[in-house]
């Protein structure tokens, strides 16, 4: 009787209980992936909100928040409050990537910032203000790379090592008028790298000191990746989406990876017969 009893405890109490672990669970999920920002905003001034890629969805908890598009711009939001001292309310903003951003906002005399700037999440950089023609086309081009960053390598021999930092050439691709150059950069050491530059130019092969070098830096339309840093004992990839192009004779193409405040300087040295070798996209997806 007592194990009978002691057994029907222990199954009332896990039967009471475990709606409350899984909310649990829930909720920390919720927590990790949903956590609305905060933000304050008033009646006398206006509050501005540029995102990484085009609005697609505008939703506002209450008539208290007034919210406005910027004419001819895709990524900027306008928000003032209605009335002063409102009840917290909510917005939620979807953008071109498909991504959510939600928003807890309340109202102050004096908010913190009237210029807030959301990060872009597959190049780690500020946003600029977009005109309407090109939004659409850069957050097709990162879509593009999101999916490039998980193909597997078909280019195994051009790449640099330096003191526990390895930067290599994985793969080349084209579609329409664009070229995607895939990276892999690679962490072996115990202190993080800490990226200043990333510069990718067309040099001649000087073959005399006399002989004055002619150069072409190529500006990526869009990148992804994380440009900042690479982290100690890590690895990530990186890809640059650039205006189709191929390399003359006699010249090549100089990648170069610098590190700020340190001396872990890298460089790759890409000659035409490795950009003609790009593969097609149709041919992935």
């Amino acid at each position: 009787m007592k194990k009978i009893s002691v057994l029907g405890l222990i199954g009332i109490v896990l039967f009471l209980f475990s709606p409350l672990l899984k909310a649990q669970d829930v909720s920390s999920l919720q927590d990790e992936e949903y956590i609305p920002k905060r933000l304050t905003i008033t009646c006398f001034k206006t509050t501005c909100i540029v995102f990484p890629f085009a609005i697609k969805s505008v939703d506002r908890g209450t008539k208290d928040l007034l919210v406005q598009k910027v004419k001819d711009v895709s990524n900027v939001l306008l928000l003032k409050a209605a009335k002063p001292e409102f009840d917290e309310t909510n917005l939620t903003v979807i953008t071109a990537d498909g991504k959510l951003y939600s928003f807890l906002v309340n109202y102050a005399e004096n908010p913190v910032s009237y210029l807030i700037r959301i990060e872009n999440p597959y190049g780690k950089t500020e946003p600029e203000v977009l005109f309407s023609n090109e939004n659409g086309k850069e957050a097709h081009t990162i879509q593009v790379a999101e999916k490039l960053a998980k193909q597997k390598a078909f280019i195994n021999h051009k790449k640099d090592k330096k003191y526990g930092i390895e930067i290599s050439l994985e793969g080349v691709y084209v579609k329409d008028n664009l070229m995607y150059l895939q990276f892999k950069l690679q962490n072996y050491a115990d202190i993080g790298y800490d990226i200043e530059q990333f510069r990718l130019t067309i040099l001649d092969q000087q073959k005399s000191k006399r002989t004055a070098i002619q150069q072409m830096e190529l500006n990526p339309v869009a990148i992804y990746g994380d440009t900042k840093m690479i982290k100690e004992r890590s690895a990530q990839r990186i890809i640059f989406a650039l205006p189709k192009f191929t390399i003359p004779d006699m010249k090549y193409l100089q990648v170069q990876l610098m590190e700020q405040n340190g001396g872990r300087h890298l460089s790759l040295k890409i000659r035409n017969p490795t950009i003609v070798r790009a593969k097609p996209l149709q041919q992935l997806f």
